[in-house]
């Protein structure tokens, strides 16, 4: 009879366990959608900085020529 109680406890353990993973995916999601969304405003800005300073060294650089 024991053992029939700690396979019962065991399966709600797992019952909840599988509840709790189907109802968080959306969550992760989110949180990765928010994760790239910041990498990709600093990327672009980066991008953005990058090219403004390669122009300024291009100007100074091409009257030398």
């Amino acid at each position: 009879m024991q053992h029939l109680r700690e396979r019962e406890t065991n399966m709600g353990a797992f019952i909840r366990f599988q509840h709790r993973m189907r109802f968080s995916g959306g969550q992760t999601m989110t949180e990765y959608a928010l994760i790239m969304a910041t990498i990709v405003i600093v990327l672009v800005s980066l991008y953005d900085t990058s090219g403004t300073l390669i122009r300024t060294l291009i100007d100074q650089v091409d009257p030398l020529l």
